[in-house]
């Protein structure tokens, strides 16, 4: 498939759900990211998932929300 069908074929679902017609594609691979950093998915895991180089390139784009999990994690210690 190519990559002008494959945006064809997203914008056609988008329209048939309702959804709004400026969501991209690419959205949903942010989203999905942004997701598992929120329900404790470490930040390692997530850069494989992606598929970057390291995880010193999603730590670049997603890190704020990797830190946000760690002061959730923090304070769950009894001290």
């Amino acid at each position: 498939m190519t990559p002008y069908a494959i945006q064809y074929t997203f914008k056609k679902l988008l329209r048939t759900v309702g959804a709004d017609p400026a969501i991209r594609f690419h959205d949903l691979r942010h989203a999905c990211a942004t997701e598992l950093l929120h329900h404790g998915v470490s930040i390692y895991k997530v850069s494989k998932i992606l598929g970057h180089s390291s995880v010193t390139v999603t730590d670049k784009i997603y890190g704020h929300l990797a830190a946000a999990n760690m002061h959730r994690e923090v304070s769950h210690l009894n001290i």
